[in-house]
């Protein structure tokens, strides 16, 4: 972790009141942080949570490959679109070759 030089806050402000206040704001995220991994954890354990985040999980996977899917389909349509029109101009230019004969 890089130490960041600390400035005064204003030259009245002693340095012991700067670092009460440094270590308050310390002690309030250690807090907050452990609270809220503890809540996740506790909330990990619970059945209904596992079976949400399951349903969630395979939805998202699903619209995605379904997604993954629709583009496939689209592409196979476009190539047999451009081989259609080709064999379309094959044979138009064959036909005009025979009537100009």
């Amino acid at each position: 972790m890089a130490v960041v030089p600390r400035l005064p806050l204003t030259p009245l402000c002693p340095q012991w009141a700067q670092d009460l206040v440094d270590q308050g704001y310390y002690a309030a995220d250690l807090f907050l942080g452990l609270t809220l991994f503890a809540f996740l954890f506790i909330l990990s354990l619970l059945r209904i949570v596992q079976s949400v985040q399951t349903t969630l999980l395979f939805n998202f996977e699903f619209v995605r490959e379904s997604k993954t899917a629709g583009l496939k389909n689209m592409l196979l349509k476009l190539r047999r679109n451009a081989a259609k029109d080709e064999a379309q101009q094959d044979l138009g230019a064959s036909t005009a070759a025979k009537k100009g004969m």
